[in-house]
């Protein structure tokens, strides 16, 4: 069974007594296991060296969704519209991220997880896709309003890229 290697978050509800807590979204733990994976969750403070040691047990990395990402990341300002960032989150996807493309380990990305990859690979992001770009579609709809696990647009698949392969376009 691979194992697959799942970044935590932190939980900012405060309903804990305010103690700091790391978690991870159910509905990404059971298509791990529901896939045949074993879900291994990795809490954010890690040093490097404790990273690196989970990372080599890993068949694979899961790069979920969340905040923004620290535009310093990729040679940036703070737009005045970024949202909350979490440092320690940045630096532990960034370097299972380079790790694993490094060592063309898989990695299955979703919204947030897509730009680290990016970024790890040296690109840029828009800091608000809506304030930058004229053409652009909403896409971050939350709570109550639409259920987290909504489809929110379409996405286009290139015919010759790897993922068009896989689908058979």
């Amino acid at each position: 069974m691979p194992i697959i290697g799942m970044p935590c978050a932190r939980d900012k509800s405060q309903r804990y007594y305010g103690l700091p807590i790391f978690i991870q979204n159910t509905t990404y733990l059971k298509a791990v296991t529901d896939a045949g994976g074993v879900p291994v969750i990795i809490p954010l403070q890690l040093s490097e060296e404790m990273l690196r040691a989970i990372y080599e047990s890993l068949d694979g990395v899961f790069l979920p969704g969340g905040e923004d990402l620290d535009p310093a990341l990729y040679g940036e300002e703070h737009h005045e519209l970024l949202g909350p960032i979490d440092s320690e989150r940045d630096r532990t996807e960034m370097l299972l991220a380079r790790w694993a493309l490094a060592d063309s380990k898989p990695v299955l990305a979703i919204c947030r997880g897509m730009q680290i990859l990016n970024v790890a690979s040296g690109g840029s992001l828009f800091q608000d896709i809506r304030a930058q770009r004229d053409d652009s579609e909403k896409h971050d709809y939350f709570p109550p309003a639409f259920e987290r696990v909504r489809i929110s647009h379409d996405i286009d698949i290139a015919p010759d890229s790897r993922l068009g392969h896989i689908f058979g376009q």
